[in-house]
């Protein structure tokens, strides 16, 4: 077994060795390019294509939202519509239960 000194050692690589992954992942410049550290992983740029591909991508993508958000709006109102005629339909009946 080992003495003091091997037991600093062990403590500090358990605590640093994570930390300066975590440091070193964490920084964006070393992944921007996809050069440095690319035996890790590969990384691809969002933003491939002209202006014109990305344009038209972003304008896809919004009519998208929108047309899943008109959806929503749509099920949400017949929604509404239909506890209003049951809450109408309780109230009837509360009040001809009440005037017996």
């Amino acid at each position: 077994m080992g003495d003091w000194k091997l037991e600093v050692f062990r403590m500090s690589f358990y605590v640093f060795f994570p930390l300066s992954i975590f440091y070193l992942c964490n920084q964006t410049d070393y992944f921007k390019d996809g050069k440095a550290m690319s035996w890790l992983y590969e990384v691809g740029d969002n933003r491939q294509g002209t202006p014109e591909q990305i344009a038209e991508r972003k304008r896809e993508h919004r009519e998208f939202l929108e047309k899943r958000w008109q959806e929503f709006e749509a099920k949400r109102k017949v929604k509404e519509e239909a506890e209003l005629k049951l809450l109408e339909e309780k109230r009837q009946a509360f009040n001809s239960s009440s005037s017996s």
